[in-house]
């Protein structure tokens, strides 16, 4: 089986005045991470605010991205919505225009039991041959599950994996015992990169590698190179901005601080509302005191 390995920034989505894609300034940021080095992209993700963009705009986000990385990268598409056909219609169309792989969150809002669950995988893994990544974000889907029952989860045909979105490593730890090293596994806290690369995930998808992928690069690679002291290092000086970014309103915040590293991505899609011109230099300040622009190279 193919893995997916290494840094993958979870994409911000660019967005003009009027909530389209911002084509010109998703082409540049892909462009930019690819340069830096980065393990792949995964696009409409939580931080590409994909459950709040209309279908058409999820499609063209996924066809722009693709057509830009044009093979050099992986592409994963986030497909998961609110019904499972929509899912499906999401993930059909990420595999016809050439992405690599496919995830999708649980079914949320409305309470679904496991075999609910289960029943919503298998219509996404039956709709198209792309490998299936679960996506388990507990603390917005609000669906909580044991290792045993992620395992099973992953006993559907064409699920190759999962990514762990939790700050549970005990979890993750008991999933990555059960998988005896059968299932492509990658972490999604940022601030926990270097615990999940110690407990054996194979990458990483996250928020600020749009912001630092540089820098987290060098993390994994201080990782596998048994230079534990230089990664806790790396890890400290990330979370120091992972922190500066939770003082505010964490999307948002993040797209401001994109804008002030050069990448106009507009603002988030409503109701994540716009931070104010106060709450903009106060951002600022705490990036400064961080250190971010000692971390861009």
């Amino acid at each position: 089986m193919t893995r997916f390995t290494g840094v993958w920034p979870a994409l911000v989505t660019p967005l003009t005045e009027d909530d389209h894609i911002n084509v010109a300034v998703t082409r540049q940021l892909v462009e930019a991470l690819i340069a830096a080095g980065v393990g792949g992209l995964y696009v409409c993700g939580s931080t590409g605010e994909g459950v709040l963009l209309p279908a058409a705009e999820r499609k063209h986000m996924a066809e722009t991205v693709i057509e830009q990385a044009n093979g050099r990268v992986p592409v994963a598409v986030h497909a998961g919505a609110l019904t499972t056909a929509d899912t499906v219609d999401l993930a059909i169309h990420a595999e016809k225009v050439g992405a690599d792989g496919v995830s999708a969150v649980p079914p949320f809002y409305y309470k679904v039991d496991l075999q609910g669950i289960k029943e919503h995988y298998e219509s996404i893994a039956r709709s198209c041959s792309l490998p299936l990544y679960l996506y388990y974000i507990p603390s917005t889907t609000d669906v909580t599950l044991t290792a045993r029952q992620l395992w099973e989860l992953c006993q559907i045909p064409n699920v190759k994996g999962y990514k762990h979105s939790s700050s549970d490593l005990y979890l993750l730890q008991q999933v990555l015992s059960l998988s005896g090293g059968t299932l492509n596994v990658l972490s999604g806290p940022d601030g926990l990169f270097l615990s999940c690369l110690t407990m054996g995930v194979d990458g990483a998808i996250g928020s600020t590698y749009n912001l630092l992928p540089r820098h987290f690069i060098k993390l994994s690679e201080a990782f596998h190179d048994g230079d534990i002291e230089t990664a806790r290092t790396l890890q400290r000086q990330a979370n120091r901005v992972i922190h500066a970014l939770h003082r505010h309103d964490w999307l948002p915040a993040l797209k401001e601080a994109m804008r002030l590293i050069g990448f106009d991505c507009g603002y988030c899609r409503r109701p994540l509302r716009r931070l104010s011109e106060t709450e903009a230099i106060a951002l600022r300040t705490d990036l400064d005191e961080a250190g971010l622009w000692d971390l861009l190279e």
